[in-house]
C-alpha cells in the first residue's frame, strides 16, 4: 500500500509545513397549399360540372354575397372532390341531385377550406421545432482541444508524475503521453497525490495515489490487491494489470450518457463532467470530525465512477448510487472478462466498494429537484462545487470550514449527517448575497482547499470558507476572535471586486490553501491580483513580507510585481489564466509563457537544480526537451504541477536544459 499523505490542518492560522391513406389526402393539400395560383382551380372545378347544375348552384347562391370571395381560397380542397364525383355516378345521374349538390358542396367546400388550412398549417410549425430538437439531441458536443501535450514536474514518489515508478521527481516540464490518445490532451487536473487528464477524443486517463480510489481503475499496489476491498475474484487478476506510476484510462459505465468534456481533482477525489450535464465521480473525501474516509454513508472508499448529479433527475443520493453503480460497473467487468453478459445484481451483496454489504436492486430516488445541466466542476481539498447552466452552485464534501456555504456552524459535537453533506444541494442564501439578477447570473466557480467562490457575469464576487488569512478578500478575523472565527459559513458578496469595487470586475479566481489569485476583466489579458499569507512569496507582491510567517494576513487583492521578471512588458499581453496550490502561484500569458512564484520545495518552480523560493513572479525558462511550445493552462497538486502547452513559437523564449 502506498504511503498515506500527511493532510493539513486548514483549522490553523499558520500556513502547514511544505507538503397511411388519412395522411396521404393531408399530405396532398399541404403539398399543394403554398401554390397561391391555384387558387383559381375554383373556376375550373366549377366548369366541369353540368350547364344546368352550374346555374343552379349560380342561382342558389346568389343570396349570398361574399360567399365568392372566400371560394377563391378552398383552392387545395376544390381539386380533391373531383376524384371523388367520379367515384359517386349518383351525383351526376339524378338531375335533382346534382342541383341540390352544389348547394351542398360549397357549404362543404367552405367549411374544408377552414379545417384543412389550420390543420395543415399545424405541421410546419410543430415540424420544424420537432427537427431542431432532433437535431439539437444528435448534435455532438463541440470539440475539445486538440494538439496539445501533457507535461508535469514537481516530486512525487507514488507515481504523481506518471513517468513511471522510477522516476520520482522532475525539475523541469516532461512530456507524459496518453497511450492511443487520438490528438494528445486537451484537459489536465492536480489532485493531492494524483493527476487526472481527459483527451482530445474525450478518453480519461489517471495516474498516482490509488489507495482511496483517486484513480478510478484497478491498479496495482493499492488497496485493490486486498481480496475484499477489490471485491476478489475477476477484480482482483484484472487489478494485477493497471500500473498506478502511468496514465491508464478510466471506463465510465456503459449506462453514462454524453461524452466527457472536462474533469476535475481534489485531494483525494476526481470528477468527470458529461456533455449531457451529468458528473461522475469516484474516490474519497476525509472526515473532518473523525479522521475517517468516506465517498458516502455505506461506500468508505468509491473505486469506480458512480453518477453524483444527473442533468435530468438532479442530485443523485450518494449512498445508494454510489454503491449501484460501482457494483454493476465490477460486474459487467467480470462478465466481459468470462466472455458472458453481466448477471443482474443481487439485492444484498459485496461491491467493489468496500467490503459491507449493500443494496444494489435500485438507486434511491433524488432528493431535489433537477437545477439543469452542470456545465463547471471545481474541486477544493475536500469539497465539490457545480455550477449549472441555469447560473446555481451545488456544493457538497466536507463542510467543516463552511466551504460548502449551506451548512451551519458546528462543530465535532455538532456535524451534520455524513449524507447530507456528501449529496450535492444549492447554496441557497447565494442569489441574496450578490443581490442577483436575471442580468447578471453566476457564471462561473472556483474552489480554494477550503473555501469557494462564485463569480457573475458583471464580475462581481461572493466567497464562503476558511478565511483566516484573508484568502476571500474578506476581512481575516481579529486575533483574539472566538473559535471558529475564521470560517466564513455562509456566501457573502466581496465589496472590492465587480464593476463599482475598487479592486475591478473579475473573470476568473484561483484559491490555494491560505491564498488565492484573481485574473481581472480585460478585452485583452487582465491582470492578476493576489490575496492573503504571503509566506513563501505566493503573493508575488512587492509589498508582501515573504518572511512574516503565518500571522501576516493581506485580505485586499493588490497586483503582482509584473516587473520583476517581465510579465508585464507588452509582448506578454496579459494574463489569461491563474493557478494556484498550496505555497505557489503562476499565471499564464496571451503570448503563450508561464510564470511562477512561491515555494519550489518539491521543484513546482520548473527551475531545474536552482532549488530556491520564488518570491515574484518568474517566467518559465524552456528546456530543450519543452522546444518553443506555447503554454495554454498550469495546474498544481499537493507536491507537483502539470501543464498544457502546444504549438511552437519561433519567438518563445529558449535556454539550455
Amino acid at each position: 500500500m502506498a504511503p498515506k499523505r500527511e493532510a493539513p490542518e486548514p483549522a490553523a492560522a499558520k500556513p502547514p509545513a511544505r507538503k397511411a391513406a388519412a395522411p396521404k389526402a393531408k399530405a396532398v393539400v399541404a403539398a399543394k397549399k403554398p401554390a397561391a395560383p391555384r387558387a383559381r382551380s375554383t373556376t375550373t372545378a366549377t366548369k366541369a360540372k353540368p350547364a344546368a347544375a352550374a346555374a343552379a348552384a349560380k342561382a342558389k347562391a346568389k343570396p349570398t354575397v361574399k360567399a365568392p370571395a372566400r371560394a377563391p381560397r378552398t383552392t387545395p380542397a376544390a381539386k380533391k372532390p373531383r376524384a371523388a364525383a367520379a367515384a359517386k355516378p349518383k351525383a351526376k345521374a339524378a338531375p335533382v341531385a346534382a342541383a341540390k349538390k352544389p348547394r351542398a358542396k360549397p357549404a362543404a367546400a367552405a367549411k374544408l377550406p377552414r379545417a384543412k388550412p389550420a390543420a395543415a398549417a399545424k405541421p410546419p410549425r410543430a415540424k420544424p421545432a420537432a427537427a431542431a430538437a432532433a437535431k439539437q439531441k444528435k448534435q455532438p458536443p463541440p470539440p475539445l482541444p486538440s494538439g496539445l501535450d501533457c507535461f508535469t514536474f514537481g516530486s512525487n514518489p507514488f507515481g504523481a508524475l506518471g513517468l513511471g515508478e522510477d522516476v520520482v521527481e522532475k525539475l523541469r516540464p516532461a512530456h507524459v503521453p496518453l497511450p492511443g490518445a487520438g490528438g494528445g490532451c486537451a484537459q489536465v487536473a492536480c489532485g493531492g497525490m494524483h493527476t487526472v487528464a481527459l483527451s482530445a477524443d474525450g478518453r480519461v486517463f489517471s495516474w498516482g495515489v490509488n489507495d482511496e480510489g483517486a484513480l478510478g481503475r484497478p491498479t496495482a499496489g493499492s488497496a485493490w490487491e486486498a481480496g475484499g476491498a477489490a471485491g476478489g475474484g475477476a477484480a482482483s487478476k484484472q487489478a494485477k494489470k493497471g500500473d498506478p506510476y502511468v496514465p491508464g484510462e478510466v471506463a465510465l459505465p456503459a449506462g453514462a450518457a454524453g461524452a466527457v468534456v472536462a474533469v476535475a481533482a481534489g485531494d483525494g477525489v476526481s470528477f468527470a463532467l458529461t456533455s449531457r450535464g451529468d458528473v461522475w465521480g469516484w474516490g474519497c473525501f476525509k472526515d473532518d470530525a473523525s479522521g475517517t474516509s468516506g465517498f458516502s454513508a455505506s461506500a468508505k472508499v468509491q473505486r469506480l465512477p458512480a453518477l453524483v448529479y444527473s442533468a435530468a433527475a438532479g442530485a443523485v443520493e450518494a449512498d445508494a448510487a454510489a454503491a449501484a453503480a460501482a457494483a454493476a460497473a465490477a460486474a459487467a467487468a467480470a462478465g466481459a472478462k468470462k466472455g458472458k453478459a453481466a448477471p443482474p445484481p443481487a439485492k444484498k451483496q459485496k461491491t467493489a466498494t468496500g467490503g459491507a454489504p449493500s443494496s444494489t436492486a435500485t438507486a434511491a430516488a433524488p432528493p431535489t429537484t433537477a437545477l439543469g445541466p452542470v456545465v463547471k466542476v471545481a474541486c477544493g481539498a475536500r469539497h465539490v462545487a457545480l455550477l449549472t447552466r441555469s447560473g446555481a452552485v451545488l456544493t457538497f464534501g466536507m463542510a467543516g470550514q463552511g466551504q460548502l456555504g449551506r451548512v451551519a456552524p458546528f462543530d465535532q459535537r455538532s456535524a451534520p449527517a455524513l449524507a447530507a453533506v456528501l449529496t450535492p444541494q444549492a447554496v441557497a442564501t447565494l442569489p441574496a448575497a450578490l443581490k442577483a439578477a436575471s442580468s447578471d447570473p453566476v457564471v462561473d466557480v472556483a474552489c480554494g482547499a477550503y473555501a469557494t467562490y462564485a463569480i457573475t457575469a458583471s464580475g462581481r464576487v461572493a466567497a464562503w470558507g476558511l478565511n483566516n488569512a484573508g484568502q476571500l478578500a474578506l476581512p481575516p478575523p481579529a486575533a483574539d476572535a472566538p473559535p471558529g472565527g475564521q470560517f466564513v459559513w455562509r456566501p457573502a458578496a466581496v465589496p472590492c471586486f465587480g464593476p463599482k469595487g475598487k479592486a475591478g470586475p473579475v473573470a476568473s479566481i484561483a484559491g490555494g490553501e491560505h491564498h488565492a489569485l484573481a485574473l481581472t476583466k480585460s478585452a485583452g489579458g487582465g491582470r492578476v491580483l493576489a490575496f492573503g499569507s504571503p509566506t513563501y512569496g505566493m503573493l508575488g507582491r512587492a509589498d508582501a513580507d515573504a518572511a512574516a510567517g503565518g500571522s501576516a494576513r493581506l485580505p485586499d487583492p493588490k497586483e503582482v510585481d509584473g516587473a520583476a521578471d517581465g510579465l508585464s512588458l507588452p509582448g506578454e499581453g496579459g494574463a489569461v489564466s491563474v493557478a494556484a496550490g498550496t505555497n505557489v502561484s503562476a499565471c499564464v500569458t496571451r503570448a503563450g509563457n508561464v510564470y511562477l512564484w512561491g515555494s519550489n520545495v518539491n521543484g513546482q518552480m520548473a527551475k531545474g537544480a536552482d532549488d530556491g523560493d520564488c518570491e515574484r513572479p518568474t517566467r518559465m525558462r524552456r528546456a530543450k526537451a519543452f522546444g518553443a511550445r506555447r503554454v495554454v493552462a498550469v495546474a498544481f497538486g499537493g507536491q507537483h504541477a502539470a501543464l498544457l502547452a502546444g504549438g511552437e513559437d519561433d519567438e518563445a523564449p529558449m535556454s539550455p536544459a
